[in-house]
């Protein structure tokens, strides 16, 4: 098998692609995530929140919109400077909500306001505790498989992981 057939798309994954609530975006959109999630997911690997395995799998998710190209590199880049990390035993279990996924998903809300900066972002009463970029968001979420579609994060869940993400300071 080449390189190509190997990183080509799924049958399932081009179904997911055509039918995200973000068609959209271009594959630069896709790089500029994936290369977020990326450094998230070093990081979340280092802390012993993620395996290696889990770690590429979301990888892959997180580029099924870039070019052929970009998700070789990409996935060639995360395992290189993973092989240079030792990540850390966790003594306890690895949490639902691992940072790297509360940062992503923050970075996520932060790119669609950038691209919809007329739209609201924080829930309240008014909008009954969503938005139209907070939902948005969760379907991405969704369909990436970084969250489960039959108990999806909350909106205002959401909302405060991007106020936790605007309060750390190597994030923000």
């Amino acid at each position: 098998m080449t390189l190509a057939e190997e990183f080509a798309l799924t049958a399932e994954e081009q179904l997911r692609l055509d039918e995200a609530p973000f068609r959209g975006t271009d594959a630069s959109g896709w790089r500029r995530f994936a290369g977020y999630i990326q450094e998230q997911l070093l990081a979340a690997y280092a802390a012993g929140e993620v395996d290696l395995r889990q770690a590429l799998n979301v990888m892959r998710s997180c580029s099924l919109g870039c070019s052929l190209n970009d998700r070789i590199i990409m996935m060639a880049h995360m395992v290189e400077r993973a092989l240079h990390i030792s990540p850390k035993t966790l003594n306890r279990k690895r949490p639902p909500h691992p940072t790297w996924l509360r940062h992503s998903a923050a970075a996520l809300v932060s790119m669609l306001h950038e691209e919809h900066p007329d739209q609201p972002v924080a829930p309240n009463e008014a909008n009954d505790w969503t938005t139209p970029i907070l939902e948005i968001a969760i379907a991405w979420l969704v369909t990436l498989r970084l969250c489960d579609s039959r108990q999806p994060i909350r909106p205002r869940t959401l909302y405060d992981w991007c106020l936790e993400h605007k309060r750390t300071p190597d994030t923000a």
